[in-house]
């Protein structure tokens, strides 16, 4: 089992779309493949939960609909439509609460997961180039296994 959280799942998921581009030994890449279909379903289910938060609090209209900022071109002016009303930016919200949304994003980040698989064997990236930054993504999905003297 790989204990980790849920904010680890949401860092190592870029370094571990790099490291899969590396040529690696087909156990450690079959490893790999196995830990970031895992990861990509952890991930989902946070997208999820991350609108569900979102969507507690962001303003809304009297409908229920969010209220998105309106669009800004590059110098910072409202983008307008045809009729003259703001387009608005929809991909973005306006937050009520900036500190509690923040508060619970945190508490859903440090959510503790445990993976149904094996860690994976740290001494089977000694042959690849990759990153500190990167390392430190993954580090919660392998067991450190290298002496280094």
């Amino acid at each position: 089992m790989i204990s980790c959280t849920v904010g680890d799942v949401v860092n190592s998921i870029p370094a571990l779309t790099r490291l899969q581009d590396e040529k690696l030994h087909i156990k450690m890449s079959l490893h790999i493949r196995r830990v970031f279909k895992l990861l990509e379903e952890e991930h989902e289910t946070y997208l999820e939960e991350r609108k569900k938060l979102i969507d507690r609090h962001a303003w809304k209209d009297d409908k229920g609909n969010l209220l998105n900022p309106p669009l800004l071109d590059e110098k910072g002016v409202p983008v307008v439509d045809e009729d003259g009303e703001p387009v608005l930016d929809k991909f973005k919200v306006n937050i009520d609460d900036i500190d509690a949304f923040k508060k619970d994003v945190d508490e859903l980040l440090n959510v503790d997961i445990s993976l149904p698989i094996k860690p994976l064997p740290l001494s089977g990236l000694m042959a690849v180039k990759i990153s500190a930054n990167d390392i430190g993504a993954i580090l919660c999905l392998f067991e450190d296994d290298v002496i280094i003297a």
